[in-house]
């Protein structure tokens, strides 16, 4: 026999009295210590066998070494971890997606960027639902190309939670498994808000400006630097 773990013998022997005095099978996993001081993952499962007046005479069990299981759950653990951190250390709206569009995850910074206080309300809701109407269809069509295997960008109006409206550039990609088939899908949206409203009045005042170079009273004319006409309005046009 092995010593065990000695952080785990209590956990031993409760779980040994408490199968032995409910007469249920035991199921434990604990540690053991092997000659050259390495530790070894054991899976334990027992039942005790009792006699006539109810009294436990022996106990019979199967110890199953675990070691390489428990450290793929340790990689994979990490792994998940890891991939928590990157996602809440990102400025942009992360989220999961199953291939039906529905969502499965949304990072931290997301949530705070949608003004969602409790995601589990969310769970398994629609994407494109959250999107304004007039933008669900580029929606349906990112979630597609990404089902397929594809990688889709658009842009579009979402409101937050609280009804903020709000302008994303979005990026739509799959995740593969480990076939190389779609399994899920990974959607990273970008508020855009302050560049497109920005852009919205950079338009509206070139559009000013050109309703206003048109229809003047005066002519004017948008002129080079080498002193050259660029453009010249139709009152311009009159006059010369």
């Amino acid at each position: 026999d092995r010593p065990v773990h000695p952080d785990d013998l209590e956990c031993i022997h409760q779980a040994s009295h408490y199968a032995k005095d409910h007469r249920e099978y035991l199921a434990i996993r604990y540690r053991i210590i092997w000659p050259d001081g390495s530790l070894h993952w054991v899976n334990a499962l027992g039942r005790f066998y009792y006699d006539r007046d109810g009294h436990p005479v022996r106990m019979l069990g199967v110890l199953t070494d675990i070691t390489d299981r428990k450290q793929n759950e340790e990689t994979l653990r990490r792994s998940e971890e890891f991939k928590r951190r990157v996602m809440d250390s990102s400025e942009d709206c992360i989220k999961i997606l199953d291939l039906q569009g529905r969502l499965l995850y949304m990072n931290d910074p997301g949530q705070r960027l949608m003004e969602i206080d409790e995601f589990d309300a969310y769970l398994y809701v629609d994407w494109a639902s959250f999107w304004d109407s007039a933008s669900r269809p580029e929606v349906f069509k990112a979630i597609e190309t990404a089902r397929q295997g594809g990688v889709a960008k658009f842009q579009g109006l979402c409101p937050t939670h609280k009804g903020i409206c709000k302008w994303w550039e979005v990026l739509v990609t799959p995740i593969f498994n480990a076939e190389g088939k779609t399994e899920q899908l990974l959607a990273i949206s970008r508020d855009v808000t302050d560049h497109w409203q920005s852009e919205r009045v950079l338009r509206e005042s070139e559009e000013r400006f050109r309703a206003t170079f048109e229809q003047a009273a005066v002519g004017i004319a948008h002129v080079g630097l080498e002193g050259g006409w660029l453009k010249i309005n139709k009152k311009l046009c009159d006059i010369v």
